[in-house]
């Protein structure tokens, strides 16, 4: 039986397996639909297990934080 941490791994590898699927090695497609390198993902809350974000989402919510 899997730990409450094993399983925030397992949900979060899933979801970034569909982020990838069908994208060029090294890229993702992020929840706002678009397409950015892997290197440059971001978490997308405090939670390290969190989808990642692509560099546009994260200029948004710096943006929106600064406020």
């Amino acid at each position: 039986m899997l730990d409450f941490i094993e399983r925030l791994e397992s949900a979060a590898e899933f979801r970034l397996d569909e982020m990838t699927k069908g994208m060029p090695v090294g890229y993702f497609k992020c929840g706002c639909g678009n397409i950015d390198e892997l290197c440059h993902a971001a978490p997308s809350t405090d939670n390290p297990y969190s989808d990642p974000m692509c560099r546009k989402c994260l200029d948004k919510m710096l943006k929106g934080i600064g406020k």
